[in-house]
C-alpha cells in the first residue's frame, strides 16, 4: 500500500500528457478498489451490533477511493475549449 500511494503521488506531479504507464496504473489501482468494495459487500466483515454503522463506512470506502481515483483521468480526457480573447 505504501508503494501504491508513493505511485500515486508520483502520478499526480506529471504534467500533461501524462505517460500511458501512469493512467493505466492510476485505473488499475482504482479498479484494485472496486473488486475490493465488492468482496466487502459480497462478505461483509462481522461486526458487533455496536459498531453497525462502521460497517457502511467500511462499504462505502473502496467505492469513494476507487472514484477519487478516476475522477482525474475523465477529466484528463476532457477536450479543453479556447478561452474568448
Amino acid at each position: 500500500m505504501l508503494l501504491t500511494g508513493l505511485l500515486m503521488f508520483y502520478a499526480a506531479q506529471q504534467a500533461p500528457p501524462v505517460a500511458k504507464f501512469t493512467r493505466a496504473t492510476v485505473f488499475v489501482v482504482g479498479l484494485f478498489w472496486v473488486i475490493h468494495g465488492t468482496y466487502t459487500w459480497l462478505h461483509p466483515l462481522p461486526l458487533p451490533a455496536a459498531l453497525s454503522s462502521l460497517g457502511v463506512i467500511l462499504m462505502a470506502f473502496p467505492l469513494v477511493a476507487a472514484i477519487l481515483h478516476w475522477i482525474p483521468l475523465g477529466l484528463r480526457n476532457q477536450p479543453r475549449t479556447a478561452s474568448p480573447s
